[in-house]
């Protein structure tokens, strides 16, 4: 009772100490609470500067975004010109072009979901959340599925905030942005068998053994004859004596089906390279964690050829 007693009179005495508080300084704390908006839309991520009343959104964060997709071939300064639409709205109201530009995204997401989604499929409403249903499919490559959610917060600003003034070069931006990003998707072939999680997860694990030093005896050729055997997980499960452990790619984990998946796989890199290909030469794990890196960069089963 007496601990019952206690908490009723803290849940009591400090929303009492706080009504004191804001009435004793309410002058004070006026301006704050007329400017705390601003704040909060000044940190949003995206936004290099915020303009009171005459609202103007800069769409810094998308140089990054830009960098990004150029790297992969796949940005084109200038593509405006092949949406006539996008290319009208920007003229005439950037703010809408914008808006439209996320639209041709979403459209495009749910056409690609409407081609590939398998009859029996248990992912809730992929129709109406294409994009969320790809990314969680494993469809979208990092870099791209970056991309989206830049744009998706960008767009989220506009609709949000009232009298936003979107630049005309802003809008070209991002109307550009989207258009690789809608070629991105346009070019899915197929689902992914495997998540690019299951891969990233196995290299972290590889990491982890290579740095405890404990294996270095492992060699090149071991692990090609794990891959022509076809059972490299429960090999370095067996090899390293449970310091690697293969839970998350058993039956009853995430990733029930990556075991045959990764086994498939390596036992075709085996066929074609070898340990001079990658600079590795005496540790089969380090030959290992580049095979590994090898198959998320060709994007064999988690991203379309």
């Amino acid at each position: 009772m007496e601990q019952v007693t206690e908490l009723i009179d803290a849940l009591i005495t400090w929303p009492l100490v706080m009504v004191v508080f804001i009435l004793c300084f309410k002058k004070q704390l006026s301006p704050l609470v007329e400017q705390l908006p601003l704040l909060i839309v000044e940190r949003l991520r995206g936004l290099r500067k915020f303009k009171y009343k005459d609202f103007e959104l800069e769409f810094s964060e998308l140089e990054q975004t830009r960098q990004d997709l150029r790297e992969q071939s796949s940005f084109e300064p200038g593509v405006i010109a092949e949406d006539p639409n996008l290319s009208s709205l920007i003229e005439t109201s950037p703010t809408l072009a914008v808006l439209e530009a996320w639209k041709s995204i979403e459209f495009a997401a749910r056409k690609k979901v409407e081609q590939l989604i398998p009859p029996e499929e248990t992912f809730s409403g992929p129709l109406d959340r294409p994009i969320n249903y790809l990314e969680h499919k494993g469809a979208l490559i990092p870099s791209t599925a970056s991309a989206l959610r830049d744009l998706r917060a960008l767009r989220n600003q506009v609709v949000q905030i009232k009298d936003v003034t979107v630049s005309r070069e802003d809008a070209i931006q991002y109307a550009e942005l989207a258009i690789a990003i809608r070629r991105k998707i346009d070019a899915i072939t197929d689902l992914p068998e495997v998540k690019l999680t299951a891969l990233t997860l196995l290299v972290l694990h590889l990491n982890s053994l290579i740095d405890s030093g404990k294996f270095n005896d492992i060699t090149v050729d071991e692990v090609y004859r794990w891959a022509e055997d076809r059972n490299i997980l429960a090999s370095l499960v067996e090899r390293t004596k449970g310091k690697f452990s293969s839970g998350d790619y058993d039956e009853d984990g995430p990733y029930a089906n990556f075991s045959s998946f990764y086994d498939d796989q390596m036992e075709s890199l085996a066929n074609v390279t070898d340990g001079s290909e990658f600079g590795v030469e005496n540790s089969g794990l380090c030959f290992l964690l580049a095979w590994t890196n090898e198959l998320i960069q060709q994007g064999a089963g988690w991203y379309p050829r």
